[in-house]
């Protein structure tokens, strides 16, 4: 329940009881709205009036004026009372009193001159007399006094006011940033909320020389003045205040008839956007310039060319009504490339964010590209987006304009725009304008924004080059910020995966500005120096010589899996790349041996392969080194599509590669023998895609071959493994394949391997 609820403190219970549910759906402007709120409230300041003339000492002696809420008739279950008191000041303490004594919040002043109320009051305070009701004769005529002198003021005293409640709006607004165009709006102080229409209302009042040159505009807001009131009273009902909570929207949404709350939502934001707009176009013709020609709209360039060249509230209003004599929505279809010759005026360096913010808020947006007007309103449920869909867009817009001017608040990302020129710039504003379009969808937004932007961009007019550039962008706009911010970014798959991209070096530079350009639209707190530190290490990784001959590795190799390319990759950085082609091309074409050594760097590499794996072929290759005297030092055991086993171990050995391959020839005719017993610290499963197992212990003659042959003999197959020795430690790592059906592999490697 509230804090200071009407209906519980005056015990109006029944009201509660009967509040109304609207009987038909909300939806047209042009049909109208029931006037369930406003008969409501009318109900409850009658019985308010009631009780006040009847129980509370004073009230009609301190002569109050009646103001706010209750003088409008919008009143809630946790209204302030607003009054102003003419009468003498004992009767007025004796009615306040009464009222704080009963819990009811009262918002009352008494004024310092009563042949001025303006004096010592806020503007705000003196304008809501024009909505102001006497209860009293003596109120009546000071009332009608007040409302004179305002309407009747002069043009410079008018022209303060403005400014003063421009002022006030700019305050209010950001007070309420946090939680506007969010998942959260307050429906009364938020932008485009009540409080904005009540302003719009007074203005209107106060300035009877204003025209409204279209009625629609009125009928708006008198439509979204009776939604909203419904739902603040509802939410007071509720025990909630002003700001439409996560929590209560799904019971708001089944109280007035929608079928999801996210259609609720929708329908408050989209009003509140209205709202924000039309009251914004209010304050604005009050102004000096009232009186200024509308801009000469003849052709359709003329549309583009108004907003460019005066941005302002007036502007957007003339353009708005012009849309459906130049752009009518069954034409857009088929002139898709007119559309892009319109748009593509934007994205000129010279153009500024006014711009960008008039063709959005005049709706010429919503023609030039259709996609974005279900965007309106859409609110995006996850508790880290902060705007509406379509504002989000225009966020990433204005941040990308931000970061073209400076690159600064970036902080170690910025190096990455060095060199930027114009067309990176326009490449990513066309990004940030597709990469949400397809919200809302039951598509992936980032696959059919891709297909989007191959459509619209080459019919606009873009190169190919061009369009794929800003395709890529919009296809994989997610990849850094997973990849840095909800994974591990030195994790070699990550990296792999990465690979799969086909980064390039302007592409990567492009994303990493774009990933926190995205970040910073999406939410400005959601973007802290820790992001941007690991975006910029997930860079500068991406961008290092040995990342790049990595990547270029990955596509010569894209046949193998992951961990076989990285392994062959790490080979190849030690015996070269050219040896390695040319070893795979001689097994391929079966002119190798089963054995070959390469001596780089005084490191000697043996390669073992055969086209065919067989059980417990790893065990006889350690069996033959050992014999041979050579101790692995590292280790990597494949088998590769299209090669078969293909293994390689670095090894100490004193001799000549010569000597080697002589004595592993002679000891392969030999009868196999065992491996020597051996003693392991642990051996231990670990769970993943595949089985593997990884063997810890003090280097030891015959350690790994023990290894293989444990492995071996609990009829275990192995794929692949990665030999390591630190020092004294070894630690031995297969992955491995177990029989279909057998649980009890593992308890057998134990057994086999003297662990049991």
């Amino acid at each position: 329940m509230a804090r200071h609820d009407i209906l519980h403190i005056l015990g109006l219970e029944s009201l509660r009881d009967d509040f109304p549910r609207p009987t038909r759906a909300w939806g047209r402007v042009e049909q109208g709205i029931e006037d369930g709120a406003l008969l409501w409230s009318a109900r409850l300041k009658t019985e308010i009036l009631k009780i006040f003339n009847t129980q509370a000492p004073s009230f009609l002696a301190s002569e109050p004026l009646m103001v706010g809420s209750l003088a409008r008739g919008e009143l809630c279950p946790g209204s302030d009372l607003d009054f102003v008191f003419l009468g003498p000041e004992e009767r007025v303490q004796e009615f306040v009193g009464w009222a704080q004594q009963k819990g009811l919040k009262l918002r009352s002043r008494v004024p310092e001159n009563h042949e001025d109320l303006a004096q010592g009051v806020e503007l705000w305070d003196h304008l809501s007399l024009l909505d102001g009701e006497a209860l009293t004769a003596k109120g009546e005529d000071v009332l009608a006094r007040e409302r004179q002198r305002i309407v009747q003021a002069g043009r410079a005293q008018k022209n303060k006011w403005l400014r003063q409640l421009r002022d006030e709006r700019e305050k209010r607004h950001e007070r309420y940033d946090s939680i506007q165009n969010m998942l959260e709006p307050s429906i009364k102080m938020g932008l485009g909320g009540l409080r904005d229409l009540d302003q719009a209302r007074l203005i209107l009042k106060a300035f009877p020389e204003i025209e409204v040159p279209d009625s629609h505009v009125l009928q708006l807001l008198d439509y979204h003045l009776k939604s909203f009131l419904w739902i603040r009273q509802r939410l007071h009902l509720e025990g909630e205040r002003d700001l439409i909570s996560n929590q209560s929207q799904p019971g708001l949404a089944d109280f007035f008839g929608f079928g999801h709350y996210r259609d609720f939502m929708f329908f408050v934001q989209r009003g509140l956007s209205r709202v924000s707009f039309y009251s914004d176009w209010i304050l604005e013709i009050a102004g000096p310039k009232a009186r200024q020609k509308p801009p000469v709209l003849k052709k359709t360039g003329d549309l583009t060319k108004a907003l460019l060249e005066d941005p302002s509230v007036r502007t957007q209003f003339w353009v708005r009504r012009a849309l459906d004599e130049f752009w009518p929505v069954k034409s857009l279809e088929r002139r898709r490339a007119e559309r892009g010759r319109e748009l593509r005026k934007f994205f000129s360096p010279k153009v500024k964010d006014a711009a960008w913010r008039a063709l959005f808020r005049s709706r010429l947006m919503d023609r030039l590209v259709p996609e974005v007007k279900p965007l309106v309103g859409l609110v995006q449920h996850d508790q880290y987006h902060r705007f509406a869909a379509d504002a989000h867009l225009l966020q990433v817009i204005r941040e990308t304009l931000r970061a073209r001017k400076s690159v600064r608040h970036l902080g170690p990302l910025a190096k990455f725009a060095r060199g930027f020129k114009d067309k990176d710039w326009q490449l990513l504003l066309w990004t940030a304008l597709y990469h949400d379009l397809a919200k809302g969808r039951p598509e992936d937004h980032e696959d059919l924004g891709a297909k989007w932007v191959q459509r619209d961009l080459t019919a606009f007019g873009l190169s190919a080059s061009d369009t794929r550039e800003v395709r890529w962008l919009v296809q994989n706009h997610l990849a850094f910020s997973q990849a840095a911010l909800r994974r591990d970014p030195n994790d070699p798959a990550i990296l792999r995966g990465l690979e799969q991209l086909h980064l390039t070096e302007d592409r990567v530079r492009r994303l990493l500005l774009f990933t926190a350009i995205d970040i910073l639209g999406t939410n400005p707190q959601a973007w802290n120096e820790w992001k941007a530190k690991l975006l910029a290490s997930l860079g500068e990784r991406l961008l290092s010589e040995d990342q790049k001959l990595e990547t270029a590795f990955a596509r010569k190799f894209s046949f193998l899996q992951d961990d076989q390319r990285q392994s062959l990759f790490l080979i190849s950085r030690e015996i070269g790349l050219k040896k390695l082609q040319m070893d795979l091309t001689v097994i391929q074409v079966g002119r190798a041996r089963a054995f070959e050594v390469f001596k780089v760097k005084k490191r000697v590499w043996l390669r073992y392969s055969r086209s065919r794996d067989r059980h417990g072929a790893l065990a006889e290759v350690l069996g033959l080194l050992f014999q041979a005297g050579a101790s692995v030092l590292q280790a990597h055991v494949l088998t590769l599509p299209r090669f078969g086993i293909y293994d390689w171990f670095c090894l100490d050995f004193s001799g000549s590669p010569e000597s080697l391959l002589k004595r592993l020839e002679l000891f392969a005719k030999q009868p196999a023998k065992k491996a020597p017993p051996v003693k392991w610290e642990s051996v231990q499963k670990i769970e993943g895609e595949s089985p593997t197992v990884l063997f810890k212990g003090l280097d030891q003659r015959g350690l790994l071959w023990s290894a293989a042959e444990s492995l071996s003999e609990a009829g275990l197959e192995i794929r692949s493994a990665v030999v390591q020795t630190w020092g004294q430690k070894a630690e031995d790592l297969f992955v491995v394949k177990a029989p279909k059906g057998d649980p009890d592999w593992f308890a057998r490697l134990e057994r086999s391997s003297g662990q049991k």
